[in-house]
């Protein structure tokens, strides 16, 4: 009897392990089915089963991207329809790839596969301007506190690996019935957690330190494109004046909270300024932006601002990650014409580094924007 449901089984308990759910514990185990269904010696073919089960757990951990757009709604579910097909060939091919190899190798040696060649895909399909990180199984352990200060030394695709090899670890404990491998699964799980909680425990309170608030309007995506930019700017400072007066020294606002090209627009400049007089604050805040090239065409960029009070003046930094298809066509480097295909993305130019703003009432800091956080 073939056992293809293992591939199904990865794939909910994938979706559970993942926000918004974050049952974090099942990433160690959510790929032990995965494995069991790939090793399978009555399966001859595993690539479909696996790319569909891949399909399911992708769907389930991005659906969002299909919600959080400004293009038609028929665009938007075409394009992660796409993406969702093309990011599930990473179990399809490594489910193709463990299975031939299982036929030659050792169950050890193929579990080995299966993590090296799992993380390679991860790696393929999240680097360059293709690059969409935002399933790693690294990113499911994100809820657990202790877990995530591992990233301190291994960043994300570090616990990625360390998810990947758990599980394999666990596959063949479970497989061969080889307790030593349980219990070296039970140590690499347990002493990471243990050295993070300690870890996390190590902040220095007699330090020197400066009150910050976020403040997010959470306008629903579909009724955001919908509004002015000065009624979505008036809403950010309406809840920012209700902060306690002199409450904080640093103030930050979400991603696009100002859709507009402040720099040129008076009126939103003039009521930043405002804002960061009135609250004694460094504001930080999301906006359009754009320079102009040559033939003075005008090119944009999805940017973050700073203003500090008493201070008339706009420093900003630009994204340089951009979401592919949604803020910019990849590939524009090698063909210049595709920057002419409009999908309904924002068609936004990369910066080429990330700014860092200097120090003040606060320390230096730098702004990464959106899924800029994920990228090592």
């Amino acid at each position: 009897m073939k056992r293809h449901w293992g591939f199904w089984l990865s794939a909910i308990l994938g979706i559970l392990a993942f926000p918004p759910i974050s049952l974090w514990p099942l990433a160690f185990i959510a790929l032990v089915p995965f494995l069991w269904s790939a090793t399978d010696p009555e399966a001859h073919r595993v690539y479909r089963p696996a790319w569909r089960a891949g399909y399911l757990f992708f769907a389930g951990v991005l659906y969002w991207v299909g919600l959080n757009s400004g293009a038609p709604w028929w665009m938007s579910v075409i394009a992660a329809a796409l993406m969702f097909a093309i990011l599930a060939t990473i179990w399809g091919l490594t489910a193709w790839a463990v299975k031939r190899a299982s036929g030659v190798l050792s169950l050890a040696e193929s579990a080995l596969l299966f993590v090296v060649l799992y993380k390679a895909f991860e790696v393929f399909w999240g680097t360059g301007e293709m690059g969409f990180p935002w399933a790693e199984w690294g990113l499911a352990l994100s809820s657990s506190i202790p877990a995530i200060q591992l990233a301190e030394w291994i960043d994300t695709p570090g616990l990625s690996l360390w998810v990947l090899t758990i599980n394999a670890l666990l596959f063949l404990t479970w497989q061969q019935r080889r307790k030593t491998l349980g219990v070296l699964a039970a140590v690499l799980i347990v002493a990471p957690l243990v050295w993070g909680s300690f870890r996390a425990a190590q902040v220095d309170r007699s330090s020197a330190h400066f009150r910050a608030a976020a403040v997010q309007a959470n306008t629903p995506a579909e009724t955001k494109w919908q509004m002015s930019a000065a009624d979505i700017l008036a809403d950010h400072v309406r809840l920012t004046d209700g902060l306690a007066p002199d409450s904080v020294d640093f103030i930050s606002w979400p991603e696009t909270a100002v859709p507009s090209a402040i720099r040129y627009r008076h009126w939103a400049a003039e009521s930043l300024y405002a804002v960061a007089n009135r609250t004694d604050a460094v504001v930080l805040t999301g906006a359009t932006d754009y320079i102009l090239s040559p033939d003075e065409e005008e090119i944009p960029l999805n940017a973050a601002f700073v203003i500090r009070p008493h201070a008339r003046a706009l420093e900003s930094s630009s994204k340089v990650r951009l979401v592919p298809f949604g803020e910019r066509i990849p590939g524009q480097k090698w063909l210049p014409f595709l920057k002419n295909l409009h999908l309904g993305q924002a068609e936004f130019k990369p910066a080429d580094s990330v700014t860092v703003f200097p120090a003040g009432t606060v320390p230096p800091f730098a702004c990464l924007i959106c899924f800029e956080v994920v990228f090592p």
